[in-house]
């Protein structure tokens, strides 16, 4: 029983120290006789303090954290521009227009420094496009990398998958709603409802059908907002659908306290995976790439989200299936987690519905 109880703990604690912090947004359009232009679209909440100071001290602070210079070569200055505004997700932001050139006639590749807030207690990414003569290509980069290197020439198909694999991975193991969420949903697959009463389920192949059922009800759900929300064909207010996200880990534990849907919570991942997988996509609606660059980063994307989920599946169901006739499991982990679950997700919700931004993940 401790060892599914620590198992439990270990799954959900990315969950518990997540922090939501929103994405930098870096475009760069580099010619090949090294003119380059561009904009730094940085969170307002980031700069919020050198707001209250004045316009001129954001470009005074922040102007060291990015710089280029070629590849094997000299550095290119920068030279920022008037200061901008814009909206994604529903958030402000500062944009930093920007122009470089780099030394010679023939820039073959660019070297990216980028250290916003770097020892900031929680990590900042940039999503990074770079256009270049034929090709346009897109990345990602966290504060704390320092450096991106990025080519002239058409990125490579599988490097680009790869890196959006990694990158859907890594968004459901940081993404705590989306964590708590599967784990209420997979908390009963070791059990069946008798009567009132939860008891062990007899064989581990029921419990593997019953999870592998409404996982995949989660993916195929996710699969078709995340693509819809991508290519633009839908669009929701960022509030209202972390809302809802909430709302889904709520009932969904809920759910299990009380068994109000003991058999076909497929149908339940099915419907609030629609919801999920809208804020799957935040990670990709801001990237200015052609079409077909843009599926393969769906296409990575979406197997490294599946891959995470596996993970976590692997990692869980054995361990609970283990334990699942003991008075801990149904006591502590499956009820005490889902009471856990409800109250956080309760908190969330309120939270984000009001927009009070006093959750601190």
């Amino acid at each position: 029983m401790k060892l599914i109880f620590a198992a439990f703990c270990l799954i959900a604690a990315p969950a518990a120290s997540a922090h939501e912090v929103l994405d930098n947004l870096i475009t760069l359009d580099a010619r090949a006789d090294g003119a380059i232009s561009g904009k730094w679209e940085i969170p307002r909440v980031d700069v919020e303090d050198l707001l209250v100071d004045g316009k001129d001290l954001i470009l005074q602070t922040v102007s060291d954290d990015l710089a280029v210079r070629a590849v094997d070569g000299p550095s290119c200055p920068v030279q920022f521009g008037a200061e901008g505004a814009a909206t994604h997700k529903d958030q402000p932001y500062v944009v930093l227009p920007f122009a470089a050139r780099c030394p010679g006639d023939d820039l073959r590749a660019i070297e990216l420094k980028w250290t916003f807030l770097n020892e900031a207690e929680h990590e900042r990414r940039a999503l990074v496009s770079f256009a270049s003569p034929g090709a346009v290509q897109s990345a990602t980069m966290t504060s704390k990398d320092g450096t991106m290197r990025l080519t002239m020439v058409a990125a490579n198909g599988w490097r680009h998958f790869l890196t959006y694999l990694h990158d859907g991975a890594f968004h459901i193991w940081t993404g705590a709603d989306h964590i708590l969420f599967l784990l209420t949903l997979m908390l009963p697959t070791v059990l069946v409802l008798r009567g009132r009463r939860w008891q062990p389920r007899p064989g581990f192949r029921a419990s593997a059908i019953d999870t592998l059922t409404t996982v995949s009800a989660f993916t195929v759900a996710h699969s078709i907002t995340l693509a819809l929300v991508t290519f633009h064909v839908m669009s929701l207010p960022s509030r209202l659908v972390e809302s809802v996200i909430a709302a889904s880990v709520f009932l969904s534990a809920v759910n299990n306290l009380f068994g109000v849907v003991a058999e076909g919570r497929w149908k339940i991942a099915f419907v609030f995976g629609l919801v999920h997988g809208i804020g799957f996509a935040e990670v990709l609606v801001d990237l200015n790439l052609p079409t077909w660059t843009l599926i393969n980063s769906l296409a990575g994307f979406n197997a490294g989200v599946e891959l995470g989920q596996m993970a976590i599946v692997a990692a869980f169901l054995p361990l609970a299936f283990a334990a699942r006739s003991t008075v801990s499991y149904r006591r502590i982990v499956f009820q005490g987690g889902s009471l856990a679950a409800a109250i956080v997700a309760a908190l969330w919700f309120v939270d984000r519905a009001f927009d009070l931004g006093k959750m601190p993940f």
